[in-house]
């Protein structure tokens, strides 16, 4: 990967994307609810974008951005959030383990500058590859240098002009996931979620809305 300026100087100019469509996000039932919390959450927030930096993330260094994660589909979705479940099944090991309640849920999403990094030319260009942005991370995270995934993240929220990240995840071979920096969103980008009932509603920004598409 890339460090310092060279990298700041690559992301103002890289190319980036666009997405309009359909994501997946799943959350544990006790996250969701905050039941660790006393007292638990007054209102649910299945978007919420502060735990990422709370504990540290892949894209999201500990005390950084408000990040969001999701996924292109809900296997993987599933998959991140019951990660020694998936670490199992990878290793085509018995995957009768106990995976704690999680709601799964879809999210209608649009955004006008993704990074995305399952692009060849774009890993090139940052001097990166999948095996390290499929690296471990919470033990790098501790020492003085960030894990490569986090600088990138850091360094792209910085920049100024990316929204979000598709990268490869770690969970899912050949699947691919997104981390949306929240604060980056502008009057025409929304992440909603998708529920014509309305018992999960949540939409970001706050004033935005967009159809509810099924």
């Amino acid at each position: 990967m890339l460090e310092g300026k060279l990298l700041r100087s690559a992301l103002q100019t890289i190319p980036v994307t666009t997405f309009r469509g359909v994501l997946y996000r799943a959350v544990t039932l006790e996250a969701l609810y905050g039941f660790h919390h006393s007292p638990p959450y007054p209102s649910l927030r299945p978007l919420y974008n502060l735990g990422a930096p709370t504990t540290g993330a892949r894209y999201t260094p500990r005390n950084g951005m408000p990040s969001l994660y999701l996924a292109e589909d809900t296997d993987t979705a599933l998959a991140e959030v019951n990660q020694i479940f998936a670490a199992l099944r990878r290793l085509q090991l018995p995957t009768s383990v106990s995976i704690p309640p999680c709601v799964l849920f879809s999210v209608n999403v649009s955004l006008r500058q993704i990074l995305d990094l399952s692009d060849p030319q774009i890993r090139a260009t940052l001097q990166t590859d999948v095996s390290e942005l499929v690296a471990p991370w919470r033990e790098a995270q501790s020492s003085p240098t960030l894990p490569a995934t986090q600088r990138l993240g850091r360094e792209a929220f910085d920049s100024g002009r990316i929204q979000a990240l598709r990268y490869p995840s770690a969970q899912e071979p050949d699947c691919y996931c997104y981390v949306i920096f929240t604060d980056c969103l502008g009057e025409t980008d929304f992440v909603e979620v998708y529920d014509p009932d309305g018992n999960l509603k949540e939409c970001l920004p706050p004033a935005s809305t967009s159809p509810q598409s099924p």
